[in-house]
C-alpha cells in the first residue's frame, strides 16, 4: 500500500473570527443582539421547529440570553491555552481576525494597548511553530463607523485602508499571510440583499454600493500592505458556491450563468490584479429549479430521523 502524505511544509490548522471567540466586544453586532435578542428567540420556533431534535434545542433556542455573544469563550484572555490545545491537534498554521473596534473605538484614535495584545497573539503562535494568517475584517465594525453608514459609507473603502496601514505597520514585521476582507459577498446580501444582518436594510442598490466599496477597500489595503512589506501575501476569503439545476430548462440554465457569474466571478475578476491567493470557503450548492435554493434535504433529513431512532430506543448506539 501507498504511503501518501501531505508535501512538505503544507500548513494544517483551524481558524476563527474575534467577535465569535473573543468575548467582551463592542461593536455594531454586539449592539445589534441586544436589540435583537427578544425577537429571535420568539422566532426561533417558527424558523427551527421543523427540525426532528427540536425538542432537545428549544430551551436553549428560546432563551433571548443565547442571542448574545457576551464572554463567547473568553479567547481574548486564553488564546494561549487555546493554541496550545491547537499544537497538541497537529495545527502548524491558525487564522484569526483583529477586532477592528478594539483597535479604533473612536475615529482616528487608535488603542497602542489592543495593538500590543494582537503583537502578542501572533508571537505565542510563532513560539507555538503555528504560521499565522490574519484577517484584517471579519464583518464587525466600531460603533462611530458603524452609524456613518457602515460598509456602505462612501469613505469606508478609505477607512479600512487607514487602519490596514497602522495594523500592518504596528505588527506585520511577523506577519506573512493577510486577509484583507472575509466573505465580503456573504456579509453584504445578508446585510443590505435579504436584510437580516445589521443594518437590516433592505436595497438592491445598496447592496451593489456596499460591493463596490468592499472592492475598493480591498484595492487600497492591498496596496498599502505592499508598500509597507513586498514580500506579504495577500487575499480575501471567498465563498464559492457550485450552481447545479434540477432540470435541462432554459431557465434553470440562465439562472445558473447568472448566478455563477455574479456570486462566483464578478468579486474576484474585479480585484484580480490585487490578489496574491484565495481562501476556499465552501458550506453548500445551490440547486436551482425555476430559482434559487431548491436544494433537496432527504440526507439531512435521514441523518436527522436516524438521531431521533436512536436517542427515542429505537436503533441501538455502536459501542
Amino acid at each position: 500500500m501507498l504511503d501518501k502524505k501531505f508535501p512538505k511544509g503544507f500548513l494544517w490548522g483551524a481558524a476563527s473570527s474575534a467577535h465569535q471567540v473573543e468575548g467582551s466586544n463592542h461593536n455594531d453586532w454586539t449592539e445589534w443582539e441586544k436589540k435583537n435578542a427578544e425577537r429571535l428567540a420568539k422566532e426561533s420556533r417558527a424558523r427551527f421547529g421543523h427540525l426532528p431534535n427540536w425538542k432537545d434545542i428549544e430551551t436553549e433556542a428560546t432563551n433571548p440570553s443565547n442571542y448574545i455573544s457576551g464572554k463567547a469563550c473568553d479567547h481574548y484572555n486564553r488564546y494561549r491555552e487555546d493554541f496550545d490545545i491547537a499544537k497538541e491537534l497537529g495545527h502548524n498554521a491558525h487564522r484569526f481576525s483583529i477586532e477592528w473596534s478594539r483597535i479604533e473605538p473612536e475615529e482616528g484614535k487608535f488603542d497602542e494597548r489592543e495593538i500590543e495584545h494582537y503583537r502578542d497573539v501572533i508571537k505565542s503562535l510563532r513560539e507555538r511553530g503555528m504560521e499565522p494568517f490574519v484577517t484584517l475584517w471579519h464583518w464587525t465594525l466600531p460603533v462611530w463607523l458603524a452609524r456613518k453608514g457602515g460598509f456602505s459609507y462612501r469613505n469606508f473603502p478609505n477607512h479600512f485602508e487607514r487602519y490596514a496601514k497602522k495594523i500592518v505597520r504596528e505588527i506585520g514585521s511577523d506577519v506573512k499571510f493577510w486577509i484583507t476582507l472575509n466573505e465580503p459577498d456573504v456579509v453584504a446580501s445578508q446585510s443590505y440583499l435579504k436584510g437580516v444582518w445589521p443594518p437590516q436594510q433592505k436595497n438592491l442598490f445598496i447592496y451593489y454600493y456596499a460591493l463596490k466599496n468592499l472592492i475598493k477597500a480591498h484595492k487600497l489595503a492591498y496596496i498599502a500592505i505592499k508598500k509597507i512589506n513586498q514580500n506579504a501575501e495577500v487575499g480575501i476569503a471567498k465563498h464559492q458556491i457550485p450552481f447545479e439545476v434540477a432540470r435541462k430548462t432554459f431557465v434553470n440554465f440562465f439562472l445558473k450563468v447568472v448566478g455563477h457569474y455574479f456570486w462566483n466571478r464578478w468579486f474576484l475578476n474585479s480585484i484580480r490584479n490585487h490578489q496574491d491567493f484565495i481562501g476556499l470557503n465552501h458550506y453548500n450548492r445551490n440547486v436551482i429549479d425555476n430559482g434559487f435554493n431548491k436544494n433537496p434535504n432527504k440526507l439531512l433529513e435521514q441523518l436527522m430521523e436516524s438521531f431521533k431512532d436512536i436517542r427515542e430506543g429505537r436503533i441501538e448506539r455502536v459501542k
